[in-house]
């Protein structure tokens, strides 16, 4: 996962360099919930995202931002599984329950910029996000009540796992908005939702929606020849 998300950003920042763009390296924490929209039920999942991203100046204000960035998600939720109809649901006691899933993310957005200062910016974007489920995981032990214990575990995408119809893709609509310091550091904020049914069974609606807070560092010195209010 390391040298994955080294080899995007060298690629990212290369192009950004080639173009005179603003290239940018970040990370940060993020919090998604799956939940069926035909019937109560949701599952929270938490972790972090990295990645790279740039933006191409269109006007003094506003620019066209996008990006590559990949995110890993865990939960000890139970309603995780039943979410899914996962088999490992109906055991008699959960005593112990995870799941994990990694993302890979491509957004494209428009943003607006506005520099109340040489030194402070703020900025707002909005666009859509390709979004690429590349593994689910989930595991579960319990206990009869007999005094017999089991434990199973899976991965969605595999033959046999009674949920191998798990969409890995996803179309995501979202917006965010932040704060650029000293042309270097960005703390942002943003929130997106799925909107395709990734469950793939009639019975179930299953859509994903996610909230993120993070830092990224500017590489400003790759726009040197453009006005630093028209790179935002």
């Amino acid at each position: 996962m390391k040298r994955l998300v080294s080899a995007i950003s060298a690629l990212l920042l290369a192009a950004a360099a080639a173009s005179a763009q603003t290239p940018s390296l970040g990370a940060g924490y993020i919090c998604s919930a799956q939940f069926n929209i035909d019937s109560p039920g949701y599952a929270f999942a938490n972790g972090f995202y990295a990645g790279a991203g740039y933006k191409h100046p269109l006007t003094k204000s506003i620019s066209l931002g996008t990006g590559l960035y990949v995110s890993c998600i865990g939960s000890s939720a139970a309603t995780f599984l039943s979410l899914h109809r996962n088999p490992l649901a109906s055991a008699p006691s959960l005593d112990d329950v995870a799941m994990t899933e990694s993302y890979i993310t491509l957004p494209v957005s428009a943003v607006y910029s506005y520099k109340f200062s040489p030194s402070l910016g703020i900025f707002a974007h909005g666009g859509m996000a390709l979004d690429c489920c590349i593994d689910s995981r989930a595991y579960a032990k319990w206990e009869d009540g007999l005094g017999s214990t089991g434990s199973n575990g899976m991965s969605y995408f595999s033959a046999g796992s009674h949920a191998d119809s798990y969409g890995r893709w996803d179309i995501l609509a979202g917006a965010g908005f932040g704060l650029d310091i000293k042309k270097s550091i960005r703390l942002e904020a943003g929130c997106y939702y799925g909107l395709l049914d990734r469950s793939g069974a009639d019975s179930i609606n299953l859509h994903r929606a996610w909230f993120n807070v993070g830092v990224s560092y500017l590489f400003s010195s790759f726009a040197k020849n453009f006005h630093w209010n028209s790179t935002r």
